[in-house]
């Protein structure tokens, strides 16, 4: 599902490491914010690929000045809508977005940290954005430490009602280093921190979702067999995500934005600019000699058959040195 960059800007008051990272891929002269002409050539793309959500992303997509009348235009065009957000947003938007957000077509994913990671206010500033947006928030955390504790993100769906699901990603390389990503030879600590994390949503009724990046070989089969039964949503394959810029200019993902950037409108569809991409990241890793982020990559039946990428295609740029 292509991410649209709605805005560069983001908050002082905390933001996520994906929002981090996108902003150090604007381009020099790049806008902060979307136009609307260009948001509205953007949205075609969706409708023509009969694509059912339109991510707002950033930056915080909530700075972007016309994010409001944004949300209500992609309503009206009968797509859904889901902004990611930190959440720490003013009251008055807050409650902009609580009257303009249809409950059964909107989403809010809103990006939370482990309590020892958090700014002054962040706690309290969430807390006010899920009393108006919680029936349609759900939650994502993105992990960087095999020794994370998990569990408050069960208590903040307990505490503010919110919707029964965790997204929890990965921080990957980004734009000439680690990015404070985390090593792949701690995956497999990882795994059993997945693991453990999904017995408990299986028990108490969440669905745990997990992003891009992750490693088959990582995870035993008690592990699997864990994710099995808790219903996990995942998939240990890679391919292009297509990010699109606030002046339209697009990558396969954020953490290779500087791998043969593309202008959208000279591509007629995203399957094209998919097709494109999917040659360029292969072409790249081929020219590297970079199977996955394991040694085991090189050889490994999964990978050939694809069931396994090998990981975030990032490692395989130069620069990545966790």
């Amino acid at each position: 599902m292509p991410n649209l960059i709605v805005t560069f800007e983001q908050s002082q008051r905390g933001s996520s490491c994906f929002a981090q990272e996108r902003h150090l891929a604007r381009g020099p002269g790049s806008p902060t914010h979307m136009a609307w002409g260009d948001l509205v050539t953007a949205i075609n793309y969706f409708e023509q690929a009969r694509e059912p959500v339109v991510p707002l992303v950033g930056g915080e997509p909530g700075l972007h000045p016309e994010i409001v009348a944004i949300c209500r235009y992609v309503l009206a065009r009968r797509l859904r809508v889901e902004i990611q957000t930190a959440g720490l947003l003013d009251a008055a938007l807050v409650d902009a977005l609580g009257a303009a957000l249809a409950p059964e077509k909107s989403h809010c994913l809103v990006l939370v940290r482990p309590e020892g990671e958090r700014l002054q206010g962040e706690t309290e500033g969430q807390a006010r954005f899920f009393e108006v947006l919680g029936g349609v928030s759900s939650l994502s955390c993105c992990v960087d430490r095999p020794d994370a504790d998990l569990g408050f993100l069960l208590e903040l769906i307990s505490i503010h009602r919110l919707r029964r699901r965790i997204r929890l990603s990965l921080r990957h390389p980004a734009d000439g280093g680690s990015g404070g990503s985390l090593s792949p030879d701690r995956f497999e600590m990882l795994a059993e921190l997945v693991a453990r994390l999904a017995a408990r949503c299986e028990r108490e009724d969440v669905i745990l979702e997990l992003d891009c990046g992750f490693t088959l070989c990582d995870f035993s089969d008690a592990h699997l067999g864990a994710l099995a039964r808790a219903g996990t949503e995942l998939s240990f394959r890679c391919g292009p995500i297509i990010e699109i810029a606030p002046d339209l200019t697009t990558w396969a993902c954020f953490p290779l934005h500087e791998l043969a950037p593309q202008p959208l409108e000279q591509h007629q569809s995203f399957a094209a600019l998919r097709a494109f991409f999917a040659e360029a990241v292969r072409s790249e890793m081929s020219a590297r000699g970079f199977c996955g982020v394991h040694s085991q990559c090189d050889g490994c039946r999964h990978l050939a058959r694809g069931r396994c990428a090998g990981g975030c295609r990032a490692h395989g740029l130069p620069e990545a040195k966790p």
